[in-house]
């Protein structure tokens, strides 16, 4: 029970007492490290009973239920778009219904409604590009930059033209 309260009193205090000894990530409480760990484990002891899929912890695999079952439970009050997750309602609410702005970049004053907004704004700065191509081997600091990038080596043309048929990776080109 003391180490229950302990765990707990990070989330207030921010101390971070357990490390990953893989890539050095630090966490509050030991069950969020155990968590951690099954990313480079590669364990996903949580199996849909639908399509197999399978996830690292059960609130993974409840969310996913919900691609079965259509359910969108969280509900804009302001427009009406309907969300499966609360945590998607929040982050709509936030982009389109807000105009505060709470993160700040330190390197150069502009500020975001959104934590990961900041976080992918700064790799402007670091120049890390986490996003490698696995044909070529080239860098992108955003995961949609690789994504439309790897069409080039797959071949795939998801944007049609409605007249003759073409395909093009965006639909820009159209």
């Amino acid at each position: 029970r003391a180490d229950s309260l302990r765990e707990h009193m990070v989330l207030h205090t921010g101390e971070s007492r357990y490390k990953c000894h893989v890539c050095g990530k630090a966490f509050g409480g030991s069950s969020n490290l155990k968590l951690h760990l099954r990313h480079h484990s590669g364990e996903k002891p949580f199996a849909c009973d639908i399509c197999n899929a399978a996830f690292i912890c059960k609130a993974q695999l409840l969310n996913h239920n919900l691609v079965h079952t259509g359910e969108r439970p969280y509900k804009c009050d302001i427009c009406g778009n309907s969300y499966k997750l609360k945590v998607e309602l929040k982050t709509h609410n936030i982009r389109l219904h807000t105009s505060e702005k709470l993160f700040n970049c330190d390197k150069c004053g502009k500020r975001f409604s959104l934590k990961e907004q900041l976080k992918t704004h700064q790799r402007i700065h670091t120049g890390v590009k986490r996003y490698v191509c696995e044909f070529c081997q080239r860098a992108f600091m955003h995961q949609g930059n690789l994504r439309v990038h790897r069409m080039l080596h797959t071949g795939e043309r998801p944007h049609k033209c409605d007249i003759c048929d073409k395909g093009f990776i965006e639909a820009a080109a159209l």
